[in-house]
């Protein structure tokens, strides 16, 4: 059983794919918040429930690793990094130009699979902010106003 997951678009989803049978055996969608941040844990958590099974069942993992906003495919990175290096299952990276349904997922793993992998890494649409040193609010410039004593 393959868990398949995209957070890059709204809505995102969680689903389980059997290459066996060729079938969407059960998927959800979740909205994301006004920041790109999703529910993807909550959904993995309630779709393994609904389908009675438990992360030892996951086979491997497809998921879109970008090009995206930077905190959505980073999450989605690390949670499928988390799950191949505790399970040691492979990773089916997808890039976020292919179509974004579980049947998509499904239909490109059969016909044309992905390299697998048990590690990847997010693709951003720009260059991540993070880490950039801060203006401080409380030092002034060269050409700011000098306050006298």
């Amino acid at each position: 059983m393959i868990l398949a997951y995209s957070n890059l678009d709204s809505p995102g989803f969680v689903a389980l794919l059997s290459k066996e049978t060729k079938e969407v055996l059960l998927e959800t969608t979740f909205p994301q918040t006004p920041r790109g941040q999703n529910d993807v844990l909550r959904g993995i958590t309630e779709i393994l429930a609904k389908a009675q099974k438990t992360p030892a069942d996951i086979s491997g993992i497809a998921l879109h690793i970008g090009p995206g906003k930077f905190t959505p495919a980073r999450t989605a990175c690390i949670i499928a990094n988390t799950f191949a290096e505790e399970l040691n299952i492979p990773l089916f990276p997808l890039l976020a130009d292919e179509e974004t349904t579980p049947q998509s997922f499904l239909d490109i793993l059969i016909s044309n699979p992905p390299p697998t992998t048990y590690f990847v890494e997010p693709i951003f649409l720009g260059t991540p902010n993070i880490g950039k040193k801060a203006k401080d609010p409380f030092s002034f410039s060269s050409d700011s106003t000098k306050i006298e004593t």
